[in-house]
């Protein structure tokens, strides 16, 4: 394309053989295609970003309860989100402890379970439902009023299911040596 003296456009006309119809070139469509897919991505990007508001907090799923989200909360007290608790939907008809690891814990179909973990040690556990077990909270959300760490399962069916968990140094201070282990926690529930 060329620009006229007059300032009126001018298109190149390309012929490949005397059998082809001329096309017609003009790259001002081309760079508007590629502005506007740009425009695009940027507003898909932005598309599930949130949930939040300024201050830090927000809420999370429905079976959650009453929660917000408080930023660094997590990482400072050894859950893996930032997730608190305020009030919980249900209490739990099953409640499991680290001092039960390695044993056997009966519950019945429909029974609410909650394994609670003690703050102080970075904990990781299941991030999805497990066999019966349908995970109901943000899997190990924070509990202020009784410093642990929740995983809170619904049992959907029966049978017996093995949840794992690990239990890591909680290092928090820059510049402090800090304990490089992985302890791992096994709670075998069986629901009848």
């Amino acid at each position: 394309m060329s620009t006229h003296p007059k300032g009126k456009r001018h298109y190149a006309v390309v012929a490949k053989s005397s059998e082809q119809q001329p096309h017609i070139r003009d790259r001002k469509p081309f760079f508007m295609t590629i502005l506007l897919m740009f425009a695009l991505l940027l507003f898909l990007s932005a598309c599930g970003a949130g949930g939040t508001s300024s201050d830090g907090t927000g809420s999370s799923g429905a079976g959650d309860g009453v929660t917000k989200t408080v930023k660094g909360f997590g990482a400072e007290h050894g859950c893996p989100t930032d997730t608190v608790l305020e009030k919980r939907s249900t209490n739990p008809a099953v409640t499991i402890k680290q001092a039960q690891q390695h044993s056997t814990v009966s519950a019945k179909k429909g029974d609410v379970i909650e394994i609670q973990l003690p703050f102080g040690s970075r904990w990781t556990g299941p991030t999805k439902s497990q066999g019966p077990l349908q995970l109901d909270l943000t899997p190990g959300i924070a509990d202020q009023s009784a410093n642990v760490c929740v995983w809170r399962f619904t049992a959907q069916g029966t049978g017996t299911t093995n949840l794992e968990f690990a239990k890591r140094a909680l290092c928090n201070t820059k510049g402090q040596s800090c304990a490089m282990y992985v302890m791992r926690y096994d709670f075998t529930i069986n629901i009848k």
